[in-house]
């Protein structure tokens, strides 16, 4: 279906824009990664590490190579395509040589892991893991935003790119620590399914139209389309931040446990 769907999308028969039928791969390809992860979790991979990651690789180094794929596998500024908005089948077979690694590295993985000081470890990053996610990519702006900007790939961006990974992990080790105790899980407001699905299905198309404006779309005043749906920066944040009160309304509280020790590998 996925390769369909992009056969549509660079048929050139839309005039260079996406046809809206091409943001159904938004479901084919996620729905695949999806169950990847629960074929990866019940040991349904275990024997298919190589086909994934050999083929995965393969897959994805042909489609960039030969056909219309960028070599990035997230969208950039300018970039006339993005495999990421809506996802490519480049993207998908990144996913799956990604997954065959892992089970390939697993084995060896486990047993490092079964020595208590190494799992005591990853037991403690689990616990600001989401926190460095959600905050990686600010501190990697902030970075850029007062880095040189040589031409990408010359040898002076390739000189400059260790100085961005120390600073991007510098600032995100700083965010962390200024933002980790806000996010420390202590009581959940009770509220009724329907007013939590509509805070999670705003908030969710909220942040998709951001993405789509573009964080530089806030000044410009640029438009863009979220599958058929034009969308503005002003659209994007009101979607947020109504989701942000729908998810916010004030309820019974309930405790919530805190200090589950992970289960071992």
């Amino acid at each position: 279906m996925t390769a369909a769907l992009d056969a549509l999308r660079f048929s050139g028969s839309a005039g260079g824009s996406v046809p809206p039928v091409a943001y159904l791969s938004v479901a084919s390809v996620w729905l695949a990664v999806h169950s990847l992860g629960f074929a990866l979790h019940d040991g349904t991979l275990d024997r298919h590490g190589r086909t994934l990651a050999v083929g995965g690789l393969g897959a994805a180094g042909a489609l960039v190579l030969l056909g219309p794929y960028p070599t990035s596998m997230v969208g950039l500024p300018g970039a006339p395509i993005s495999n990421m908005s809506p996802p490519t089948l480049a993207l998908l077979a990144h996913a799956f040589w990604l997954t065959g690694l892992v089970v390939l590295l697993r084995p060896a993985l486990r047993r490092r892991l079964a020595a208590s000081p190494a799992w005591t470890a990853v037991v403690a990053a689990n616990g600001f893991a989401m926190t460095a996610f959600l905050w990686h990519l600010t501190a990697l702006f902030g970075v850029l935003a007062v880095a040189p900007r040589p031409i990408t790939g010359s040898r002076d961006w390739w000189l400059t790119r260790p100085g961005i990974v120390v600073g991007t992990v510098l600032g995100t080790v700083v965010l962390v620590v200024a933002f980790r105790r806000f996010e420390r899980p202590t009581a959940l407001p009770q509220r009724s399914p329907s007013v939590a699905a509509a805070g999670a299905a705003s908030s969710a198309l909220g942040l998709l139209a951001i993405s789509a404006t573009g964080a530089i779309g806030v000044l410009s005043g640029r438009t863009a389309r979220l599958a058929v749906i034009p969308v503005t920066p002003l659209t994007a944040a009101l979607l947020l931040a109504a989701g942000c009160l729908l998810s916010g309304v004030p309820g019974r509280r309930q405790r919530v446990g805190v200090g589950h020790v992970a289960e071992r590998p």
